[in-house]
């Protein structure tokens, strides 16, 4: 039988690799920066992995909805297409709230920085 990767993985990884942070800030900058280079390497994979998805996203066996660079796609998305909301932000065609680039980035801004 497979074992599924269960919640309670993710949790005792999550600790553990957040132990292993704030363990590191303990230790203090000037040991931080030599660990550093080795934070770099998962991001530095993750974006070189979403390249090669993106460009390999138009051969036979992709799944639908997935296009790649597709130009139809690049037009279908250029345009904003915000959904209109209830007073909850739940979506409604009808309803009060109409959002913006600036309405979101006013929202999601400060959470990112």
């Amino acid at each position: 039988d497979d074992v599924a990767f269960d919640i309670r993985d993710m949790q005792i990884l999550g600790t553990a690799i957040l132990a292993f942070l704030a363990f590191l800030v303990v230790l203090g900058v000037k040991h931080i920066t030599k660990v550093a280079p080795f934070f770099l390497i998962p991001v530095l994979l993750s974006v070189l992995f979403i390249q090669i998805g993106i460009f390999s996203a138009n051969s036979l066996d992709t799944p639908e909805g997935v296009t790649g660079l597709d130009p139809k796609t690049f037009d279908d998305n250029w345009e904003p297409g915000f959904t209109r909301t209830d007073a909850q932000g739940n979506p409604d065609q009808d309803g009060d709230a109409q959002w913006s680039f600036r309405a979101l980035l006013a929202l999601f801004y400060p959470a990112d920085t």
